[in-house]
């Protein structure tokens, strides 16, 4: 009887035992088959684009195994002054590609020098991290001058003004030059005919010759 009865007892202990080792080692391949659905999963990040930024710019993130319509950015600022991790929502725009806005750091010293990374919403399959330029604030936010605005249209003609004063007489300027000599014109026509003169006085009888000598 006592040996049926510790044969029976060592029968139940084996069971126990090997229901235990089974357990755990289904435990162990849950775990495992989790962990490769994860590695399968994971998300990759290869670029960044702008690699800098002030807050409230988009930053377009390029890589792989990327789903869902939205994601998590997880960003971080190490030279922030307080909350040097900050996540923001991101817009899944393909399996490859996806945005997401930058997001405000109290950043006012540091290099600004942080990083970022994307994955799910709910943290799953979070990717590597790549390199992002946080500029600071005082960069980001100081006034700058606006562009030139677009010409407005043509006012219209004013009244013209008043005639101005005559200006003053210049001084006389100096002789020119003698002008070379004009060739001779064409000799003009002949006068007409004048009158005829007047008949003149009778001339004063002369004085009586002397005699001439008689003739041989």
């Amino acid at each position: 009887m006592r040996q049926r009865r510790e044969a029976t007892q060592g029968t139940m202990a084996g069971r126990r035992l090997r229901g235990r080792i089974g357990l755990i080692a289904s435990v162990i391949g849950l775990f495992v088959f989790l962990g490769s659905a994860q590695a399968a999963s994971a998300w990759t990040l290869s670029s960044v684009s702008p690699s800098t930024g002030c807050p409230g710019e988009t930053v377009t993130f390029t890589g792989s195994n990327f789903s869902g319509s939205t994601g998590s950015a997880k960003w971080s600022d190490p030279s922030a002054e307080f909350n040097t991790s900050i996540s923001t929502t991101a817009t899944i725009q393909s399996s490859t590609k996806a945005t997401a806005i930058v997001p405000i750091f109290l950043q006012v010293q540091g290099t600004g020098k942080g990083s970022v990374s994307i994955g799910a919403s709910n943290g799953f399959g979070q990717s590597n991290s790549e390199t992002f330029t946080f500029k600071q604030l005082q960069e980001c936010f100081k006034g700058g001058g606006g562009g030139e605005g677009t010409t407005g249209p043509t006012g219209p003609t004013g009244e013209n003004g008043k005639n101005g004063e005559n200006g003053k007489n210049g001084t006389t300027g100096a002789t020119g030059a003698t002008g070379a000599t004009g060739k001779n014109g064409e000799n003009g026509k002949n006068g007409e005919n004048g009158a005829t003169g007047a008949t003149g006085k009778t001339g004063v009888t002369g004085a009586t010759g002397p005699t001439g000598e008689t003739g041989k």
